[in-house]
């Protein structure tokens, strides 16, 4: 039977078609020297990892204009946070000097913070839940070698610098407002744009994502109660809507492309088939 070698376009549609143009993003996996970098001081500092995700506490979300937003309207928002843990795989790895008390502690070790600006747009409302999508934003996580975070103060959580900073791409979720609690939930994507290679190893840190539950219940209706600005942007009651956000980080690894791969397996396939003949 005669037959015909596949030609170099060929084996390149084969190659682009048989398969996605890029990869799943993977966990990053990798360690953080919070005693080194620009901000680290090495008294208080100390070397975490290996860790793929950062935890963050109960922190607070701030909408501007929420209680007037109808479908289409785009409503600025703040987030402020701080750091309570490294975790692998959902499991915590021990950070033995980092301080999650802010300014009710001891001052001793170090804390990381978490401050956002984000933009959401109203996609639909039907009864009390309300859909949104995240169309941009930006985030930062900072070092202090000072803890001092303080929610009813709306200070401490961007002292000192950033050590990973990023650009919000994407996300969105849901609210839900009934008489007596109200909830919901929220994913955001993130592009990182830098962070400190001095702190991070390996420096292949490229993106993130993000899932919070949002929420105002009878427990935490005292704690929301002392907080009167996010970011320096003071809430109105009357006009905003101010949840409790808990959430987490999850760093990704640059991402291998699988096209690239495949096309190099195509033309070595090529090569191949030309040196038999």
């Amino acid at each position: 039977m005669r037959t015909f070698p596949m030609s170099l376009a060929a084996l390149v549609a084969v190659a682009l078609f048989t398969a996605p143009a890029v990869a799943a993003p993977v966990p990053w996996v990798g360690s953080a020297d919070y005693g080194a970098g620009t901000y680290g001081d090495t008294a208080d500092g100390e070397a975490v990892g290996p860790f793929d995700a950062y935890d963050a506490g109960p922190g607070v979300a701030l909408t501007l204009g929420a209680g007037s937003a109808g479908v289409g309207s785009v409503l600025d928002g703040y987030f402020q946070s701080y750091v309570t843990a490294h975790t692998r795989n959902s499991t915590t790895v021990t950070a033995a000097h980092l301080n999650t008390q802010g300014a009710v502690g001891d001052g001793s070790g170090y804390e990381l913070t978490v401050a956002a600006n984000f933009t959401e747009a109203v996609t639909a409302i039907n009864g009390g839940q309300t859909d949104f999508a995240i169309t941009g934003g930006h985030v930062d996580l900072y070092l202090d070698d000072t803890p001092d975070y303080s929610f009813p103060g709306d200070s401490g959580f961007t002292d000192n610098g950033s050590i990973l900073s990023g650009t919000i791409v994407g996300g969105g979720g849901n609210f839900t407002t009934t008489p007596f609690f109200s909830f919901g939930g929220a994913l955001i994507d993130i592009q990182v744009d830098g962070y400190d290679a001095d702190v991070f190893s390996p420096d292949t840190i490229a993106s993130g994502a993000s899932v919070f539950t949002l929420q105002i219940t009878p427990n935490n209706a005292q704690f929301l109660s002392t907080v009167s600005s996010v970011l320096g942007h003071p809430y109105d009651s009357g006009q905003d809507l101010l949840v409790v956000a808990d959430g987490n980080l999850d760093l990704y690894a640059v991402p291998e492309p699988l096209s690239l791969l495949l096309v190099a397996s195509a033309l070595a396939g090529v090569v191949v088939v030309r040196r038999s003949r």
